[in-house]
């Protein structure tokens, strides 16, 4: 019905302003809001994140239990690192993280994966986390790519291999991982 129409049609807003075509912004934070106020997941998600309002978890939340990956995601990052003084929440961080690298969401194998392997706020288990790394690393992620070059080098998680270090260290700065080159 009604409300339908005003997510689709925020989507087309959504998409026009992200090839560069100029858009009215206030029309765009218009349906934006209500699109996010009809409860659709990923409007809340883009409502939490692009608009100017000064509590955005409530919208991350209500996004993440619909099962937007990446609300789920950011919340997990926010509660890790205390992101916009945010009180860090590492419980909460880790049940979200966890649930966003368990659907494959990339940034969260990568982070999971490395907070496993090094015991970041939680138990280590080297062997889960290189499940996770090396998931995130075959989608692409330079994060993990880098993370990897790192146990290979030290040893950590992973029996010490240097001559595949160096290939991942190069493959992260070939791709243009900073730490890398």
């Amino acid at each position: 019905g009604f409300s339908g129409a005003i997510y689709i049609y925020y989507r087309l807003l959504k998409s026009i302003a992200e090839s560069n075509h100029p858009i009215d912004s206030n029309e765009f934070q218009k349906y934006m809001e209500l699109s996010a106020k009809k409860g659709y997941a990923y409007a809340l998600f883009n409502y939490a994140t692009y608009a100017n309002i000064p509590d955005r978890i409530p919208y991350l939340e209500k996004s993440a239990k619909k099962g937007c990956l990446d609300a789920i995601n950011t919340l997990g990052m926010i509660y890790i690192t205390g992101y916009k003084k945010i009180h860090i929440d590492e419980e909460k961080a880790i049940i979200f993280l966890k649930i966003a690298a368990d659907n494959g969401y990339n940034e969260a194998m990568a982070r999971y994966g490395r907070m496993l392997v090094f015991g970041e706020c939680v138990e280590p288990n080297a062997k889960e986390g290189v499940k996770y790394i090396k998931s995130a690393i075959e989608k692409g992620n330079l994060n993990a790519i880098f993370f990897y070059a790192y146990m290979l080098q030290n040893g950590q998680g992973v029996s010490v291999n240097k001559k595949m270090a160096q290939k991942y260290y190069q493959t992260a700065a070939d791709k243009g991982h900073i730490y890398s080159m």
